[in-house]
């Protein structure tokens, strides 16, 4: 996301934000079924102190769409957003545009594609924004995979693979992607074997020669070169993320380790493009 003009988290303007979203919702509703079975949905801002990690952070915060099935007596959530920045620098906007706007790097949204639809378009409306994935190219994916193989050890799904996907070349007919899947206990072992555990911070070369290690392994096993297709999707026990903005978070503990790394990714899209 580019910064939002004149957005304020006040509570009252946050209820004004909700009931004009809902509106914009049932107006959409009445042109395309949006929210199956409903008359409407309902918006709901609110502050998600959770995510602030640091002073420089603006307030998270977390948007809500509700709405009642014709089947059900209770409200369901239709879709769940949430605008956030973790462990920003506070030199990202100079003090003449600051006054006037509030930068979110990261809308996380889980809904229908109609329903994110409305939600996007309303923001940029609204406050003169822009919103586009966050599209990773290989070579990001190569470093979460290098990143996170470290956290393996601490995390409680320590049983989940390692998973690289990878996209065939439309040159080879039959198949569109190869799942390379790995046992996080053998993924660690060869990244210990690679990087010093007593070190935070790892090298580029690093990174390159455990994804190669990884690739000349499966190399051996099936004749097949990963290294000449692109890298689309990766999966550890902390995250799944793909290459088009997917993310799925399965440990709590590392939810501002992620969110903090998205949010640099985030951030130097925004700056390049400036």
């Amino acid at each position: 996301m580019s910064p939002l003009y004149k957005f304020s988290t006040a509570p009252k303007d946050l209820k004004r934000y909700g009931q004009l979203l809902s509106s914009c919702v049932e107006a959409a509703n009445q042109k395309i079924t949006i929210v199956e079975s409903n008359a409407s949905g309902k918006a709901f801002f609110c502050v998600q102190k959770e995510l602030q990690n640091s002073k420089d952070d603006p307030a998270a915060i977390q948007i809500l769409i509700k709405g009642r099935k014709a089947t059900a007596n209770t409200d369901s959530i239709l879709l769940t957003a949430t605008l956030c920045g973790v462990e920003m620098e506070d030199n990202l906007l100079n003090p003449e545009v600051k006054e006037h706007f509030t930068y979110y790097p990261i809308l996380l949204v889980k809904s229908t594609v109609a329903l994110t639809d409305v939600l996007i378009t309303w923001l940029q409306r609204h406050f003169d924004c822009k919103i586009s994935p966050l599209i990773f190219p290989p070579v990001h994916l190569a470093w979460m995979i290098a990143m996170w193989s470290g956290g393996l050890a601490n995390s409680k799904r320590k049983n989940k693979p390692v998973e690289l996907v990878y996209q065939v070349p439309s040159e080879c007919e039959g198949i569109k992607k190869i799942t390379y899947s790995i046992e996080a206990d053998d993924c660690l072992r060869v990244w210990n074997s690679i990087h010093d555990s007593r070190e935070d911070i790892f090298t580029e070369e690093e990174m390159t020669t455990f994804i190669a290690s990884m690739e000349e392994h499966f190399y051996s096993l099936f004749r097949i070169k990963l290294n000449a297709m692109q890298l689309s999707c990766v999966g550890t026990a902390l995250c799944y993320i793909g290459r088009e903005g997917l993310l799925k978070i399965y440990s709590a503990e590392h939810v501002i380790c992620i969110l903090r790394h998205l949010t640099e990714l985030s951030v130097e899209h925004f700056m390049l493009n400036m």
